[in-house]
C-alpha cells in the first residue's frame, strides 16, 4: 500500500524517479539474502524464494525512470532530466559524452542543452527577486524623525523665545523631516546568493552533517 501510494503521488507530480523507492527495495533485497539462505522447511522455502523473486523484479523496475509524457524530446536535451536514480549515482547518463569526448574532442554540436532551471535568465529572475527584496526590507528600516512645529521670535537683545498668542503675524517655522541613514543596511550580497539557493546549501550540509556523524559511528559500534 505504502509504494503504490508513492508511486501515485510521483504520477500526479511528474516525478519520473524515486531515490526513496530504489533505496527501500535495495534495502529490502539484502535484508532478505540471509533469510533465504537459511529456510529449511519447503513450504517457509517457497514463500521465501517467490518473495525474493517479487522484491528482485521491483528492484529490477525501479532502476529504471518512469516514461516521459512529452510527445517530442530533442536530441540536445540534456539526458540527466529523463535519467533514473541508479543512473544518477553512477553517472551513466553522462557516459556517452565521456565516451565521445575519449574518441575525439568535443565541440560544440555535441554539447547538450541546458535545463531551464541552470539558465541564466531564470537565475538572473531569482537573482533579482530576491535582491529587491533585500533593498525594500533595508528601506523598511530607515528611521524618519518629525521635529514639532514651534512657533520662534527673536527680540530686540538677540534672544530667541517663544511666540506669544497675540504674535501671529510672525511667520511659523516648517515641518522639518531628518532620515537617519546611519540606520539604513545596505543589500547584502551573500545573504542574497543564499537565498537563491538555500535549498541545494541546506541539504548540502545536512548530507554533509550526516557524513561527517558516521566516521564516528564506526569505531563505536567496533567497541
Amino acid at each position: 500500500i505504502f509504494f503504490v501510494i508513492v508511486e501515485l503521488t510521483f504520477k500526479r507530480k511528474a516525478i519520473r524517479t524515486s531515490g526513496l523507492v530504489f533505496t527501500t527495495w535495495i534495502f529490502f533485497f539484502f535484508a532478505f539474502l540471509p533469510k533465504l539462505s537459511s529456510s529449511i522447511d519447503m513450504p517457509s522455502s517457497i514463500v521465501s524464494i517467490s518473495l525474493f523473486i517479487l522484491i528482485f523484479y521491483e528492484l529490477f523496475l525501479s532502476c529504471f525512470a518512469n516514461v516521459s509524457g512529452e510527445l517530442y524530446m530533442d536530441e540536445k536535451t540534456c539526458p540527466r532530466k529523463k535519467a533514473s536514480f541508479l543512473n544518477h549515482l553512477i553517472y551513466g547518463w553522462f557516459w556517452r559524452m565521456a565516451i565521445t569526448g575519449w574518441k575525439r574532442p568535443i565541440i560544440r554540436d555535441d554539447l547538450w542543452k541546458l535545463e531551464r532551471s541552470d539558465k541564466a535568465d531564470n537565475l538572473v529572475r531569482i537573482w533579482e527577486f530576491n535582491y529587491k527584496s533585500n533593498v525594500q526590507r533595508g528601506n523598511a528600516q530607515l528611521t524618519v524623525n518629525y521635529s514639532p512645529l514651534i512657533k520662534t521670535k527673536v527680540f530686540d537683545n538677540g534672544i530667541a523665545g517663544y511666540l506669544t498668542a497675540e504674535d501671529e503675524n510672525v511667520p511659523q517655522t516648517s515641518h522639518i523631516t531628518y532620515c537617519n541613514e546611519s540606520s539604513a543596511k545596505s543589500p547584502s550580497i551573500p545573504w542574497t546568493l543564499f537565498l537563491c539557493f538555500k535549498w541545494t546549501l541546506l541539504s548540502a550540509t545536512v548530507v554533509n552533517i550526516v557524513q561527517v556523524v558516521l566516521q564516528f559511528v564506526g569505531p563505536q559500534i567496533l567497541k
